[in-house]
């Protein structure tokens, strides 16, 4: 899991002016804007899963400590990471604002697959976005008898 960006990814601006400049006016070729949630386009979701290992929400949230704490360090903006890490554990109507302000753009609608605006891939394992459906409940901490 991770991101995948090479060094020839050219700025969505960039893009955009290119298009703009080889196609002008009468061009019959046409071209969609990028989707996000916050037009409509997309609708975000998070993503219903199962564990294949009974996972306790103590183990779960060391699994994703340490997704978060190394996944960076592998490629893509410091920036785009902190920004899908908020996205990944706030409501949706708030992922949605922060994945828009940080230039995110959402290829999956569960937010397993990202772009940031120089193209560079930002893929997500389900279990940073959401709790399994088996989550096992943790155990209770009994006292020791004397």
């Amino acid at each position: 899991m991770g991101n995948i960006c090479g060094g020839n990814h050219q700025s969505l601006s960039d893009r955009k002016a290119s298009r703009a400049s080889s196609g002008g006016k009468g061009s019959k070729k046409s071209h969609r804007p990028p989707r996000n949630c916050t037009s409509g386009v997309k609708r975000l979701v998070k993503p219903r899963w199962k564990s294949q290992e009974r996972l306790t929400k103590a183990e779960l949230e060391e699994k994703r400590a340490v997704f978060w704490d190394t996944q960076p360090h592998y490629g893509g903006s410091k920036v785009i990471w902190d920004a899908i890490k908020a996205a990944a554990e706030a409501d949706l109507p708030t992922a949605c604002l922060i994945l828009e302000s940080a230039g995110v753009i959402i290829a999956e609608e569960d937010m397993r697959v990202c772009y940031d605006e120089r193209g560079c891939r930002y893929d997500l394992p389900v279990f940073v976005l959401s709790d399994p459906d088996n989550l096992a409940a943790d155990s209770i901490p009994t006292i020791a008898e004397e």
